[in-house]
């Protein structure tokens, strides 16, 4: 995505310097020069229509004029060539004449949609015309063309679905006439679409279809090229050891056939793929080669790309000076020729650079030139970048009023890339639900069909009944046998279609079993994204264990963690209405919600307040009557390691702190005992004759959602931990589980017991346990619910 967004920001300021270096003086008047040649041409060509008969020549005229003049005009003479086109078709007997008009039409119908946008209705009515036109002449380029500018017409109203079925009928078309490179080409567009919408399984087809097709085309650049997509794509989908054979691969056909243009651009994707795997060394080798090429072809945009990445590397390797080095590199070779773009990204590099190396002096300088190049044309997503990291850089100067104004304009940034993000994300659940109907309409007709030859097949058995019967009036022995021989053909026939019918549904149904075993699948890919990272959970606490254990794939609770502005770390175990798919959707609804609240609260009890307002703001719109009640239960804890101390909200969920029981003669040694280091607290807790007993915080009587009394504030409450405190947080799943000998609930007071039992272990032994215990109590009953437990020691 970020090579795309550079690629277009490069190529734009490549376009407006050029412009820029082409101006002088006298620009404007160059200008009108050329408007008043072109206008006199046009009125030229104008005249001589006007002076000739022939309607044929009249039409090529027509063609000149539509290109040289404006989109507007364009539309104006095309319809005027359309309009004498159609008249040559239904007047001339000439038979070449026909053909000319009739291909005429082609071009006439491309000036006219120049005029209109991409997205218009009209363009679609004028790229449809033009298709018939070119199918009906067996115009096999111009049908590939309009095939693809019509799928891509309906990919920019969002109708995915339109667009595959499109790109899927070019295909046949191309198919039929064994026209290998428009396959190619539509396997290749097919192939862009699912990676679009998220369809690994049908991305990873199609690169395997299209490049055995080129490979039978045998064109080795076509081949070269098809390896370097096909890395580009495993790249985006993270499969690296893929990508790196496939550009490897490009690369070894490019250097047979002497080909070494397009050598740099593979080796700068492949010194990316290695960097993204750590794998540095290589990627120097790869970047440093792409360098090399570039600089010997002087080719200016290669250059720029791997300096870039280059320097990328040894950020990401923690070696700022050498990222400075070469970062400045690419600096003086962009400002040489004066293009703002490279200008732009580089100086956004170097302000990391400098950050990483904390000079904030000069990271402030590279990052104030970013911002203000960057603030004309850059992309979002570029612009969003230099926000944050000027922000970083100020906060780091004590700048604090300039790091507020960069931090506000970071948010609604990131808020906009995120509306973006939840529209495609829409789009392409809207396109997988479309596929899936479209999927059991074309099977309703299939059956449809068969229902129709079988009706077909009994008629033609009551025809050979009744001819049985009329043969059994004149030779009864005869039909006896005859009749003998058909009861039996008829029972093994009936027998054989049984079979096959049996056979067909199970296909269906182990098809539709792994289609939505794999979309399932992929479903917990994306919901386990959103989950507290194994990083930001060691990052901040230093002893604990999760044991997460949902009752389906997918799961309705959730556990999740952020670093708040005031610099304390919330923890959050929930419970969301709902398990399985319903209750994943909930979860991910309930943690872009948490996500959004913390980006202004820091206090647990606000963060819950405005979590709730938004999730009702939400499920407002879901067609009950009410709005939807759901939401979710939860716990909410934050912590200030420094001071020592936990704030918390909860929603029905409690919290329970296991704390151990110290007698008045061990006081003195305890308090020697907790300023002494972690390890030493582990050898006393492991005492035989240690106790604990169980604080429980009790939570709010409603949950996080519409209540009765949802316009009441959740409560908030802090409490003062001493070293060796063990919190638990949980969800309702493991005490609701049924189990033991008895098939009854574990119940929240044999839980309690459970975790003083074992507060003194280390938090991996108490993960073993739990899981161990749960499932010994639930032994061969279902499991009821989803489950998730969290220990953090203090």
């Amino acid at each position: 995505m970020m090579k795309k967004l550079i690629f277009v920001f490069l190529i734009t300021n490549v376009i407006i310097n050029h412009d820029l270096f082409a101006q002088n003086k006298s620009a404007s008047s160059i200008y009108l020069d050329q408007i008043a040649t072109q206008n006199k041409k046009i009125d030229s060509l104008l005249d001589v229509i006007k002076k000739t008969k022939n309607d044929t020549a009249c039409i090529r005229i027509y063609e000149n004029i539509c290109a040289i003049c404006n989109d507007d005009e364009g539309l104006k003479y095309g319809k005027l060539m359309l309009a004498l086109c159609d008249k040559v078709i239904r007047e001339t007997k000439d038979s070449l004449s026909l053909l000319l008009a009739k291909q005429q039409k082609i071009p006439a119908l491309r000036y006219m949609s120049q005029a209109y946008e991409i997205g218009s209705p009209e363009a679609l009515e004028l790229f449809k015309k033009s298709l018939t036109m070119s199918e009906e002449l067996k115009d096999l380029k111009n049908v590939v063309d309009f095939k693809i500018v019509i799928a891509r017409w309906y990919a920019a109203q969002g109708d995915f679905l339109k667009q595959l079925d499109c790109l899927k009928a070019g295909l046949s078309a191309s198919k039929k006439i064994d026209d290998k490179k428009g396959m190619a080409r539509f396997y290749r567009q097919i192939q862009m679409l699912y990676s679009d919408q998220g369809d690994t399984v049908q991305v990873l087809n199609y690169l395997n279809k299209n490049i055995q097709l080129e490979k039978e085309i045998g064109d080795q650049k076509r081949i070269a090229r098809a390896y370097f997509l096909n890395g580009e794509a495993y790249k985006s989908i993270d499969y690296y050891k893929e990508a790196i054979e496939s550009f490897l691969k490009s690369i070894k056909v490019y250097e047979q056939n002497n080909d070494l243009n397009p050598i740099p651009q593979v080796m700068t994707e492949l010194g990316k793929t290695y960097t993204l795997i750590k794998e540095y060394k290589k990627a120097h080798y790869y970047l440093a080669k792409a360098n090399e090429i570039a600089r010997k072809n002087n080719d200016a945009e290669n250059m720029f790309m791997s300096e870039i990445t280059i320097g990328e590397t040894f950020l990401y390797q923690g070696n700022f000076v050498e990222a400075i080095a070469v970062h400045k590199r690419a600096l003086k070779e962009a400002e040489a020729v004066r293009m703002d773009g490279p200008i732009c990204i580089v100086s956004k590099e170097l302000a990391r650079d400098y950050f990483g190396l904390k000079d904030f002096a000069n990271a402030k300088k590279y990052s104030d030139r970013a911002l203000a190049i960057g603030e004309l044309f850059a992309p979002k997503e570029i612009r969003y970048e230099i926000l944050v990291t000027a922000y970083k850089i100020d906060s780091a100067s004590l700048n604090y009023k300039e790091a507020f104004e960069h931090f506000q304009k970071s948010l609604l940034l990131k808020a906009q890339l995120n509306s973006e993000e939840i529209h495609k994300a829409a789009s392409r659940e809207k396109f997988q639900d479309d596929l899936e109907k479209q999927k059991f309409a074309l099977e309703a007709e299939q059956d449809k069909k068969d229902a129709l030859n079988e009706e077909e097949k009994a008629k033609q058995r009551v025809i050979i009944y009744s001819i049985s019967l009329g043969l059994f009036l004149v030779l009864v022995l005869v039909v006896f046998i005859y009749r003998s021989y058909k009861q039996k053909q008829k029972i093994n026939s009936e027998l054989a279609i049984k079979n096959q019918t049996i056979e067909h549904q199970k296909q269906i149904v182990e098809e539709k079993h792994r289609e939505i075993t794999d979309s399932i699948n992929y479903a917990e890919r994306i919901q386990r994204s959103f989950l507290a990272t194994k990083e930001i959970l060691d990052e901040n606490l230093k002893n604990y264990f999760v044991f997460f254990q949902p009752k389906d794939v997918v799961s309705g609770d959730f556990y999740w963690a952020s670093k708040l502005n005031n610099g304390h770390f919330a923890l959050v175990t929930a419970d969301s209405t709902g398990h399985g798919v319903p209750g994943a959707i909930m979860s991910l609804l309930n943690i872009a919600s948490l996500e959004k609240s913390v980006e202004k609260e820091v206090e647990p009890a606000e963060i819950l307040n405005s979590t709730r307002k938004i999730i009702i703001e939400r499920l407002k719109k879901d067609g009950s009557v009410e709005g939807g009640k759901d939401g979710m239960d939860c716990s909410l804890v934050s912590f200030d390691f420094e001071k020592k101390t936990l704030l918390y909200s909860a929603a029905h969920n409690p919290v329970w702190i296991v704390r151990q029981v110290i007698s008045s003669s061990d006081k003195g040694a305890y308090r020697e005992m907790i300023n002494e280091n972690s390890s030493r607290y582990e050898q006393s807790s492991t005492r035989t004759d240690s106790k604990f007993e169980l604080i429980e915080l009790e939570p709010d009587k409603m949950p996080v959602g519409k209540h009765d009394h949802d316009a009441r504030s959740f409560s908030q409450k802090s409490f003062d931990l001493i070293q060796g405190d063990v919190i638990y947080t949980l969800t309702d799943g493991y005490p609701d589980q049924f189990g033991g000998a008895k098939g009854k609930k574990f119940m929240y007071k044999k839980l309690k017991e459970l975790f003083i039992s074992i507060a003194s272990k280390s938090m991996e032994e108490q993960k073993e346990i739990l899981a161990t215990t749960f499932s010994d109590w639930k032994g061969d009953s279902e499991q009821v619910d989803d489950v998730c437990v969290i220990g953090v020691r203090v």
